[in-house]
């Protein structure tokens, strides 16, 4: 016991090999002999003349080994595997502890509790624990009733909703109210009642639903709402807060009431309990605007509150001690709660805001003009483009100089809200200020870090504006371009940095071709970046390659380049780092680049493509090598014969797995149909692929409805597809020879065009555009094989629906379609 007592010591020793010798002394002894180590754990904890430091560190121990905080495999689940009377004793012996002496000891005894509740209550292996703790949180003994209160929270805290029974729940909810209704000097009791509370909501349901229940739990709150604590009455405005984002629907009888308390708290308390009556607010607006977002009934309940809020918030919003971005403060919950209510209120809120805006917006008291640009910045999410039209065109001009200002807070918000004002004008490069606002743009990029981050997402935001290039002068792009490398170099390592770089990345992606080669003339820039130890930036300039290597005119990679850009990343590949993917879409793009001129470095990257598309616990890294060989197939055709056969099996075993994720299978097919467009490849090496083909067909035939899947029905898009760009360049890659060996196939792709452009499944246009062009070719192609396929009673009906299609295609295609059967 001593022995352990001492290891438990060491363990906490600042001497590394100490502590490291002590800890693999404890796992020895717990992996030997859990049940023991475990039991001598609980006595340490309990035994009153051992030094408290270690009865604390044995509780610690023995809670998170039972809640194996380590993710030690051995160890999983072991206390469901510990024998019955082993368990019993450890119980016993921390319930014991619950009357310790120390407040610390009975609280590490309380979360002992709750890790074993974990386990025992939704197995009811432990049918008096609630019992003795809701009769010991009625007694009138301190100690007893705030350390019950104590362990009833940790247990709610921990165990599953469908653990208790309604007489369970009551049971706690009854003591939790007794404790709430404690007298005003049992401080710590109320509190413990609180957290309780906060911990339990998820099981209150029922009680919340019956009016008499709900307005018992609420009056039991409101009192508490003018504790002379600030921290209870802090506490209280948060529980209020999560009960009623939990039961949203139940809540509208009590809307007066937590009207008047949320407005006196914000009115009159400290700023602690002021802040939580604001979120209260701030929680209402996050649930109506989801419910809005996903088409879902609302009760209206901030639109009645907004015109009697919005004034608090505002007469609130300047109190703030200084800046700090980490510090939640009264001033930046008031704009957060101002923003979500300018979401639902949409157009009134410009007129409730603006008035403080315009009085404030020159205010030589700085937090009042701050506060007033935080305004006007948190309000521009919910009005329409119309009524944002006039606040901005008549307020740009006064807005762009503050972001010059000496005071570095105001410049931080100006730059804020002007990025805001571009987020949500869409018109904005419309209005004669637009070109103030492109000067301020060149400006603030060598300003503060987080002045220039913002003035980097505005740019960011302008790259999604149509011909976004064609704002900016010559000399003015070059001196951004210059700028944003300028801010990667020298800021690699921070925020800044990397929004500069990512900009980069949105520009390369969308700038026409006037003013692509000042960033192509940047590519071994880019690649050097490669070799930077921050994985952010390099995958940025990943990024950044992919699209200047992907859109390059002929010759803007030179050899000197690629054979950087190899090395560097060949080398990546050694170490297999999570940046894999991203490099293998970016080796696609450049294959795309050089064409026949990648051959050179086949040898050393098939290797890497080999284990990347067995890798099974990474999908985006077996997709990127999946792409990457189709981008290699569609270069280099035959020159890439040689090792297509290496791939074939695995790429069956993908599409065969019941463990990968659709999106790889559909890649597999898209790159499986590269390698049939190469001549020859089908009758060599791939004849077994129509197999998982078909499968693939047939499944890819299920009627999803989009709106209860919206996501599995864009994926079932796709798979039809690529059948259909497989089966085309299947077509078109076997030679007149190889026809006979797909003859046996030909109904099959006919009657997949059939039923793939049936009305039913809902298709987008160019499934069934490309399933006409199929069509055309299985006809060009086997009507000297098989014309009596092509002239059966089902084929006939589907190309006359398809001559009365709307669409001018799929019309066309079938008059070539009948024209050519005809002829048969």
């Amino acid at each position: 016991m001593s022995n352990l007592t001492d290891i438990l010591i060491s363990a906490q020793s600042q001497s590394g090999s100490h502590r490291t010798d002590a800890l693999d002394l404890l796992t020895s002894q717990l992996h030997s002999n859990p049940g023991f180590f475990l039991l001598n754990l609980s006595k340490i904890l309990s035994n009153p003349e051992t030094n408290i430091l270690a009865r604390q560190l044995s509780g610690f121990y023995l809670k998170n080994t039972i809640l194996n905080s380590t993710q030690d495999q051995a160890i999983s689940n072991l206390w469901t595997f510990l024998p019955t009377d082993i368990k019993s004793l450890i119980k016993d012996i921390v319930l014991s502890v619950l009357a310790d002496e120390s407040k610390d000891l009975r609280q590490v005894s309380a979360q002992i509790i709750a890790s074993i509740a974990k386990y025992d209550i939704p197995n009811h292996s432990w049918p008096n624990l609630l019992k003795i703790l809701i009769m010991n949180a009625m007694n009138i003994q301190v100690v007893h009733k705030e350390t019950a209160l104590m362990t009833l929270g940790y247990i709610c805290e921990e165990i599953p909703q469908e653990s208790l029974t309604k007489e369970e729940a009551d049971g706690i909810l009854t003591a939790i109210v007794s404790g709430l209704e404690s007298s005003i000097n049992a401080v710590s009791i109320i509190k413990s009642s609180l957290t309780a509370l906060q911990n339990s909501i998820k099981f209150i349901r029922i009680n919340i639903e019956n009016p008499n229940e709900r307005k018992a739990i609420f009056h039991s709150l409101y009192a508490l709402c003018t504790h002379p604590s600030i921290e209870i009455r802090s506490q209280c405005m948060s529980v209020i807060s999560n009960i009623c984002y939990n039961y949203y629907e139940q809540i509208a009888s009590e809307l007066v009431d937590l009207g008047n308390i949320t407005y006196r708290a914000i009115k009159n308390d400290e700023p602690k309990v002021m802040i939580n009556a604001i979120e209260f607010w701030n929680s209402l607006a996050d649930i109506e605007n989801e419910r809005i977002l996903c088409k879902v009934s609302y009760n209206n309940y901030i639109n009645t509150a907004a015109a009697s809020l919005v004034p608090i918030l505002l007469e609130k919003i300047h109190i703030f001690d200084n800046d700090d971005d980490d510090e939640w403060t009264i001033h930046r919950a008031c704009s957060s709660t101002l923003s979500s209510i300018a979401s639902i209120v949409g157009d009134p809120i410009v007129e409730m805001c603006y008035g403080y805006i315009s009085v404030n917006i020159m205010n030589s008291d700085w937090k009042l003009q701050k506060s007033a640009i935080l305004v006007f910045g948190s309000v521009l999410e919910g009005p329409s483009q119309n009524t944002l039209s006039g606040l901005i065109r008549g307020s740009l001009l006064t807005l762009i100089p503050l972001v010059y200002s000496e005071n570095i807070h105001i410049r931080k918000t100006a730059a804020w809200c002007l990025n805001k004002v571009c987020q949500n004008y869409k018109d904005l490069p419309k209005i004669s200020a637009f070109k103030d606002y492109l000067e301020m743009i060149k400006k603030t990029l060598t300003d503060t870090g987080e002045v220039a981050s913002h003035t980097c997402n505005i740019i960011h935001q302008l790259t999604e504006q149509p011909n976004f290039s064609t704002f900016f002068y010559d000399n003015d792009f070059d001196t951004i371009i210059s700028q944003l490398l300028q801010i990667t170099l020298n800021h690699y390592d921070d925020y800044y940095g990397i929004a500069a770089i990512s900009v980069l990345s949105s520009i390369c992606d969308k700038v026409n071709n006037i003013h692509r080669p000042k960033l192509e003339s940047k590519l071994p820039f880019f690649i050097d970046l490669l070799q930077s130890p921050h994985e952010s930036l390099i995958t940025a300039s990943y990024s950044i390659l992919h699209n200047l290597f992907g859109k390059g005119s002929l010759g803007v990679v030179t050899e000197e380049m690629a054979d950087k850009f190899m090395s560097i990343t060949l080398n990546m590949f050694k170490i297999r780092g999570i940046l894999l993917h991203e490099a293998l879409e970016t080796i696609g793009a450049l294959v795309d680049c050089l064409g026949r001129k990648f051959i050179k470095y086949l040898s050393v990257l098939v290797p890497a493509l080999l284990w990347a598309v067995r890798e099974e616990y990474c999908p985006g890294v077996c997709m990127a090598a999946i792409m990457c060989l189709g981008d290699l197939a569609r270069a280099l055709n035959l020159d890439f014969i040689d090792y297509i056969p290496s791939f074939i099996h695995r790429f069956y075993e993908i599409l065969s797995s019941s463990k990968m994720e659709l999106k790889v299978k559909i890649e597999a097919i898209n790159t499986l149909g590269d390698f049939c467009a190469i001549p020859g490849i089908y009758e060599k090496h791939m004849r077994g692929c129509m197999t998982y083909i078909e499968s693939a067909a047939k499944m890819s035939l299920e009627n999803v409805n989009e709106e209860d899947n919206p996501d599995l029905f864009d994926a079932i898009i796709s798979l039809r597809y690529c059948i259909i760009i497989f089966y085309i360049n299947l077509i078109h890659g076997v030679e007149i020879q190889g026809l006979n060996l797909i003859i046996g196939n030909l109904e099959t792709m006919i009657e997949f065009c059939i039923r793939v452009t049936d009305e039913t499944l809902r298709n987008v246009v160019d499934v069934h555009i490309n399933a006409m062009y199929l069509v055309s070719d299985l006809v060009m192609s086997f009507k000297d094989i098989d014309r009596f396929t092509f002239k059966s009673q089902k084929m006939t009906e589907f190309v006359n629906k398809c001559l009365r299609s709307q669409n001018n295609i799929i019309r066309d295609q079938a008059h070539i379609i009948k024209d050519t059967i005809d002829k048969l």
